[in-house]
């Protein structure tokens, strides 16, 4: 069971790590906003039409982390039901 708990640990911590960098990568997009395009919150769901090339990629890859880290937190849910239902 304890190796269960360790790999539970370390999905739940990926998921906050998942989070925290998709956030700084979204931060530092903003500094790639097309002149005379003031910060706003369509830039987070169509980044094409706000931000430059380098911002683009940036929001991309920010939201690949969320998708990734949101699979991190289901599989540490998922290990830890399994290490539940195997240890008793």
């Amino acid at each position: 069971m304890t190796l269960f708990r360790v790999i539970a640990a370390t999905l739940l911590l990926s998921f906050f790590g998942c989070c925290v960098a998709s956030a700084v990568l979204q931060v530092v997009a903003w500094r790639h906003v097309r002149p005379g395009i003031g910060p706003s919150v369509k830039g987070i769901y169509k980044p094409d039409d706000m931000l430059d090339e380098v911002g683009i990629r940036q929001m991309k890859l920010a939201r690949w982390l969320l998708i990734v880290g949101a699979a991190a937190f289901v599989s540490h849910i998922v290990v830890l039901q399994l290490g539940v239902r195997l240890s008793g």
